[in-house]
């Protein structure tokens, strides 16, 4: 019998359509509802009010290691999608909420909804909740059986398009509302692994008040190669560098891993000045150690999610140092096109011009 039919639930009710063997694709529209392909037709999406809203929580497997090898590493728990606890669900609601003021507009609740049925508009996140397809019904156990069906049917949907078009101004418009809402201090870090999580990656984050590692976070990248991870918001960002070199050294003398399959990464806010000895540091570990460090933005992992894409860490080099202090190529391989920003406000993929 299935998870969903095996616990006792409180939901009242649940989203149904008929045609389950006979759509594809789910279309994605800036700032507009989503479709889904039935046929040769399309229609406008809307919330399935899911028994298990992957938009609001991560499965356990999916915020653990899964390697034998870090079994003992003091993993967050934290399973929420929302980072800003921006998406809510009542109790007895048929749909969730979304508080406009919280939102950031990151694009992984969305990037979660199994039926596209969350898009981002210019203020946030928003949800469809109106529908020629979807019927919301008793949440019975015949029709918990339909739903369930759905579900796993879905899954298998190819989800195309993009949730929003990047911009100098948006980009603008994030980076300052991060600024300036009252977040916790995890969460740069869950962000971090969320927006990684939702790019194809195994993710987790050390546990918060741990003093036996300081490891940011890591990714399990195969069964060989190993992520490090440091996430900078707002410290010195010559401390970040620094403590790649220490979190190298704790994975090969504690966790017995080759150097050559240890990966490591500084996802930072922004990208720090040129003038900064950061980029300076980066270069002459490559030239001293043979180091490559990865610079990632926060604002380059939601361009990943905003476009269904994702990035395989292995094959693509994300190094960045004083000489050429920028990712903007690759991250246009990834996303297959030009990117539209100038880096003039926001140093999302190269230090601000």
């Amino acid at each position: 019998m299935s998870k969903i039919l095996n616990q006792k639930l409180n939901k009242q009710y649940i989203g149904i359509f008929d045609n389950i063997s006979s759509f594809s694709n789910i279309e994605h529209y800036p700032t507009q509802v989503s479709t889904i392909r039935i046929g040769n037709y399309k229609f406008e999406v809307s919330c399935l009010s899911c028994m298990f809203p992957n938009c609001m929580k991560y499965r356990d497997d999916e915020i653990e290691a899964c390697s034998k090898i870090f079994k003992d590493f003091p993993i967050d728990a934290n399973n929420f999608v929302c980072p800003t606890g921006a998406l809510t669900w009542e109790k007895n609601e048929t749909y969730p909420e979304i508080n406009k003021d919280l939102c950031i507009s990151c694009g992984l609740c969305a990037s979660r909804c199994p039926i596209g049925a969350i898009y981002l508009d210019k203020a946030g996140a928003a949800i469809s909740t109106v529908s020629k397809i979807v019927k919301i019904v008793q949440a019975n156990v015949d029709n918990i059986k339909i739903h369930e069906t759905l579900l796993n049917a879905l899954q298998k949907v190819k989800h195309i398009g993009v949730m929003i078009e990047e911009s100098e101004t948006l980009f603008s418009e994030i980076y300052n509302k991060m600024s300036i809402i009252k977040t916790e201090a995890q969460f740069p870090n869950i962000l971090t692994r969320n927006l990684l999580i939702q790019t194809g990656n195994r993710c987790f984050i050390r546990r918060r008040g741990d003093v036996y590692l300081r490891i940011d976070a890591l990714m399990e990248l195969s069964n060989e190669m190993a992520g490090i991870i440091e996430i900078e918001f707002n410290k010195d960002s010559l401390e970040s560098p620094r403590a790649i070199l220490d979190d190298i050294a704790v994975l090969i003398s504690r966790y017995g891993i080759e150097p050559s399959s240890i990966i490591p990464f500084i996802v930072s806010f922004e990208f720090p000045n040129i003038r900064t000895e950061y980029w300076r540091v980066i270069k002459d570990i490559n030239n001293i150690l043979k180091i490559k460090i990865n610079s990632l933005s926060i604002g380059a992992l939601m361009l990943f999610v905003w476009n269904f894409q994702k990035v395989d860490f292995i094959k693509n080099s994300f190094y960045a140092d004083v000489d050429n202090s920028s990712i903007r190529e690759v991250a246009e391989t990834i996303v297959t096109r030009k990117i539209n920003t100038t880096s003039e406000t926001c140093a999302v993929f190269e230090t601000k011009k």
